[in-house]
C-alpha cells in the first residue's frame, strides 16, 4: 500500500513539473510569435527600468527592474519579457503546489494548480508583463512562507517570510491587502497568537522593512507620488455609483468561472469547513481576505474598482475548492480532467489568433496596442536625432504611452518626460533637458492636436525641425496607418546654430 502511494506521488510530481513546462512553453510561444508589438504597459516598465531607479510615478520598482534586466540580458524588446511573464506565473504555481502540498493528496495538489489555467489572469491576462504579474508569485511566496512560519515557527522561516514581504511591497503596493489578511491572522488563530510572543514575526517585519525603505524614502522624498497615482486613478471620493464594487465582485466571477468549469469535470465531495482547523481558516483568510478588504474599501471610498486589482487574489482559489469541496482523484475523472485543460488551453490560442489575425479584417480596427508601430518610430526618431546632432538621443518627451515605446525601442534608451508634466517625472530636471537636447513625439489622434502643439512651441521656443512622420500598423490587415507630430530641441550647444539642424522645419 505504501509502494503504490509514493508511486502516486511520484506521478503527481511528475504531472505538476509537465503542467508548469508545457505552460511556460505555450504561453512564453504564443504572444511572442504572434504580437508585432510588446503591450503598451510593459513598454512602460521597460522605459522605466532602463533609469535603475528606487520607485517611478506609478508603481514601486521591482517590475520595472525585472522587465529591463530581462531585456538587458538577452538584448531585445519582446520575447524576454513573455518570458519573464510566465516565470513569475510558474513560480507562483510552485508555491501554491508547496503549499498544497502540505495540506492534501498530491493529486489533489495537481488539481489545484491546474484549475489557475482557467483563471484569466493566468493565461491570457498574463501576456502583459507588468506589476500586477510580478504580484502573482510574491503573494503566493509570502502566503506559503508565513504558512511554514506558523506551523514550525523559528526566526529563518520569519526572515523568509519577511523577505517575500518586502518583495511584495515592491511589486505593487497592492501587496498591503495580503499584508492586513496575514497580519489579522496572526491574532485569531492560536498559533498566529503563540508565534507573536516569540521574535520570529518583528524579525520578519523587520526583514521586510529593510527591503522596502529604500522605496519608502524615495516615495516621502517625492510627494507620495505613487500613492497618489493609485488614489487619483481609482478616483476616490468622486462619488462613483455605490453599486461599483458590486460590479467589481461580478468582474471577478468572470475571471475565475472557466475554472469553476474546468472543477465540474470531476467528481465532488460535499462541503467542509472546520474553524478549529488551522488549514482552513489560513487558507480561507488568504482565498477571501484581501478581495473582501477590497470591496470594503471601494464602498467606503467610493472609488472605481478597476478590474486588473484582482490580479493577485486567486492564486489559492483552487486549493480552497479542493479542501472545502475536495474532489475524485482517480483515474477516469483526472483523465477527464486532463482533457478538459488541453480543450481550454487549445480555444484560449485559437482565441487570441483570431483577435489578431481575423477580427482586424472584420472590424478595421487594430487589436489593442500590439501591432501598433512603435519599433519603427523609435528607430525613425532616433536616426533622425543622430544624423541631426551626432550623439544619442539623452531625452524623449511625450504621449506617455507612445514614447514608453521610443524610450524601450530605441538603442539610445533615452530619459522619458511623460505628458510633458513635470509632476509625472521626479527623476527629471529640465534644465538637463535643456542643456542635453530631446526630442518630442505627439500621437495625431485628432483630439485637441494642434492646441498641444501650439502650447509646446510657446513653452519651448527652440524647437525646431518638426515633421509629421506616418506609419503603417505591424499587421497585413486594412488598418488606418498612424501619424506622429515630432519636434527636435536642440542640445544647448547648438542654440541658434543653423549648421546643427540638417532637417528643415516643417509647419503643421
Amino acid at each position: 500500500m505504501r509502494e503504490n502511494e509514493d508511486t502516486a506521488a511520484r506521478a503527481a510530481v511528475t504531472a505538476f513539473w509537465t503542467l508548469c513546462a508545457i505552460h511556460l512553453l505555450v504561453w512564453t510561444a504564443v504572444p511572442s510569435l504572434m504580437y508585432s508589438t510588446v503591450p503598451k504597459d510593459t513598454l512602460e516598465v521597460i522605459a522605466w527600468g532602463n533609469m535603475w531607479l528606487p520607485g517611478y510615478d506609478k508603481h514601486p520598482p521591482l517590475a520595472a527592474w525585472l522587465g529591463a534586466f530581462a531585456t538587458d540580458l538577452f538584448g531585445t524588446v519582446g520575447w524576454p519579457v513573455f518570458l519573464m511573464s510566465q516565470l513569475a506565473i510558474v513560480l507562483c504555481f510552485w508555491a501554491v503546489w508547496s503549499l498544497a502540498r502540505e495540506m492534501m493528496h498530491p493529486w489533489r495538489a495537481f488539481v489545484a494548480v491546474g484549475l489557475l489555467e482557467g483563471v484569466y489572469y493566468y493565461n491570457v491576462g498574463s501576456f502583459t508583463f507588468n506589476p500586477n504579474i510580478v504580484m502573482l508569485p510574491t503573494w503566493a511566496m509570502l502566503t506559503l512562507t508565513t504558512y511554514r512560519a506558523l506551523r514550525q515557527p523559528n526566526v529563518w522561516r520569519w526572515a523568509h517570510a519577511g523577505l517575500w514581504a518586502g518583495l511584495a511591497c515592491l511589486a505593487k503596493y497592492e501587496s498591503g491587502l495580503l499584508a492586513v489578511a496575514l497580519l489579522f491572522t496572526l491574532v485569531i488563530t492560536r498559533e498566529g497568537r503563540r508565534s507573536l510572543t516569540t521574535p520570529g514575526p518583528y524579525i520578519g517585519i523587520a526583514v521586510a522593512l529593510l527591503i522596502a525603505i529604500p522605496n519608502l524614502v524615495w516615495l516621502a522624498e517625492h510627494d507620495f507620488i505613487s500613492l497618489r497615482y493609485a488614489v487619483d486613478d481609482a478616483q476616490v471620493g468622486q462619488t462613483a455609483p455605490r453599486y461599483l464594487p458590486l460590479l467589481f465582485l461580478a468582474e471577478q466571477v468572470g475571471a475565475v468561472l472557466p475554472a469553476v468549469l474546468l472543477y465540474l469535470v470531476l467528481r465532488r465531495g460535499g462541503w467542509r469547513f472546520d474553524r478549529r482547523n488551522f488549514n482552513h481558516v489560513f487558507v480561507l483568510l488568504t482565498v477571501l481576505g484581501p478581495l473582501t478588504l477590497a470591496v470594503l474599501i471601494g464602498f467606503a471610498t467610493r472609488a472605481i474598482m478597476i478590474p486588473r486589482w484582482g490580479f493577485p487574489f486567486f492564486s489559492f482559489f483552487g486549493v480552497a475548492l479542493m479542501l472545502f469541496l475536495g474532489a475524485k482523484v482517480r483515474a477516469k475523472p483526472m483523465l477527464g480532467f486532463g482533457a478538459a485543460l488541453v480543450t481550454l488551453n487549445l480555444l484560449l490560442v485559437a482565441g487570441v489568433y483570431w483577435t489578431i489575425f481575423v477580427q482586424p479584417y472584420r472590424d478595421g480596427r487594430p487589436p489593442y496596442s500590439i501591432t501598433f508601430p512603435a519599433r519603427p518610430l523609435a528607430e525613425q526618431v532616433t536616426e533622425h536625432w543622430r544624423q541631426q546632432f551626432g550623439v544619442p538621443m539623452p531625452y524623449v518627451g511625450g504621449d506617455r504611452y507612445i514614447i514608453s515605446g521610443v524610450a524601450a525601442y530605441s538603442a539610445d534608451r533615452p530619459v522619458p518626460f511623460f505628458d510633458w508634466d513635470d509632476r509625472s517625472n521626479p527623476w527629471l530636471d529640465e534644465r538637463r533637458l535643456h542643456e542635453s537636447g530631446a526630442v518630442f513625439v505627439h500621437w495625431l489622434n485628432g483630439n485637441g492636436d494642434s492646441d498641444l502643439i501650439a502650447g509646446l512651441r510657446r513653452r519651448f521656443p527652440e524647437l525646431s525641425g518638426e515633421e509629421v512622420i506616418t506609419l503603417p500598423h505591424q499587421s497585413r490587415a486594412p488598418l488606418q496607418p498612424e501619424s506622429f507630430w515630432v519636434a527636435y530641441l536642440p542640445p544647448a550647444k547648438c542654440a541658434g546654430r543653423i549648421d546643427c539642424l540638417q532637417t528643415a522645419a516643417l509647419t503643421y
